[in-house]
């Protein structure tokens, strides 16, 4: 604080012009003892905010892409081949389902079930479903669904039945980041082909339950690229949060929640 080189994180970033226009003067006339952390959602290839750090020759650019299901299949294999556990095609895309959206949280959920199962050959279906798969998903489901659509008595009492269950908040962050970042690859599939919302459905929708595909349209009718990225990030940062400080877990997770579910509702309003 009263001495030495210092840190300037800036979180949920976008293309607002007075960042892009203090990124441009930063860029020709850089901090002294100083550095500059700027954090942002999916950035297109011409947005003001990424052109402007990419072409500067002070400015580091680094990409952060979630994992796709090239990614999550590599995981499984490198955790369960390490414990010389064998799955089915069948487990291996109920646990795919199940997983994404925080490398961290993904890999435990993997070490877990390869604990359940040390002492056999093969992964099966049903295991998957008795260590990850158990009851609180349905009640986790409810919640996000309960989120997208800005149903707030839908949502506290989702999370009534969570709590009892003696199920973890967190998992309902996580769920609900992971839903969102869906919802921004449909977004920006929706921009670059120029195609509604039912199209999108048909094509990236697909393996999503039939319950559940009024409510994604809804939300890709209702939030826009750059509110779908700024609340990608404020999920990612009270994920963050609420590692960093346990004893707060509940409240991070119940706040940032309760805010997401007004922001849905008003926006379906």
């Amino acid at each position: 604080m009263f001495g030495g080189e210092k840190l300037i994180w800036i979180r949920g970033a976008a293309n607002e012009k007075y960042l892009v226009d203090s990124l441009t003067l930063l860029a020709e006339k850089p901090l002294e003892a100083a550095y500059l952390i700027v954090e942002a959602g999916d950035l297109k290839k011409g947005s003001l905010l990424r052109k402007t750090a990419e072409v500067a020759r002070s400015v580091m650019t680094i990409p952060s892409y979630a994992d796709d299901s090239r990614a999550l299949n590599g995981l499984i294999d490198a955790e369960l081949g390490a414990e010389k556990l064998g799955i089915t095609p069948a487990a291996r895309q109920a646990l795919i389902a199940l997983i994404g959206g925080d490398r961290i949280a993904s890999r435990n959920e993997v070490r877990k079930l390869a604990l359940y199962c040390s002492g056999l050959n093969t992964v099966e279906e049903h295991h998957v479903a008795e260590i990850i798969g158990d009851a609180s998903a349905i009640s986790v489901d409810d919640a996000v669904d309960a989120i997208l659509s800005g149903d707030l008595n839908g949502f506290l009492h989702a999370m009534q039945k969570i709590s009892s269950s003696k199920t973890a908040i967190f998992l309902v962050l996580q769920a609900c980041l992971k839903q969102f970042q869906l919802l921004d690859m449909m977004r920006a599939e929706m921009e670059e082909k120029r195609v509604q919302a039912p199209q999108v459905m048909q094509t990236m929708g697909r393996h999503l339950h039939f319950r559940r595909k009024p409510i994604i349209e809804q939300a890709l009718r209702h939030w826009s690229a750059e509110n779908i990225a700024r609340e990608s990030n404020r999920l990612q940062a009270a994920i963050l949060q609420s590692r960093r400080r346990q004893v707060l877990e509940d409240s991070v997770a119940m706040q940032t929640l309760l805010s997401t579910t007004l922001q849905s509702g008003r926006k379906s309003g």
